[in-house]
């Protein structure tokens, strides 16, 4: 979904409990976009996290915020 601007996907991290329902968890994670040979317009960069975003709705059936 990324292709290859998106470099790297890092949890950083995991949480269990209130407010979150039983059954689920809060994932926190960061992208790492990066062109080697120009820089990343912040279009380009905001429609990248977009897809990812479209992509864990659709394919996984995650629910996600921010």
């Amino acid at each position: 979904v990324g292709g290859d601007l998106l470099e790297q996907v890092t949890v950083f991290d995991e949480y269990r409990g209130a407010p979150v329902p039983e059954g689920y968890r809060s994932v926190g994670f960061t992208l790492t976009l990066r062109a080697h040979d120009r820089t990343l317009s912040s279009e380009e960069a905001d429609a990248i996290v977009q897809r990812v975003k479209e992509a864990l709705r659709e394919e996984l059936g995650l629910t996600t915020r921010g």
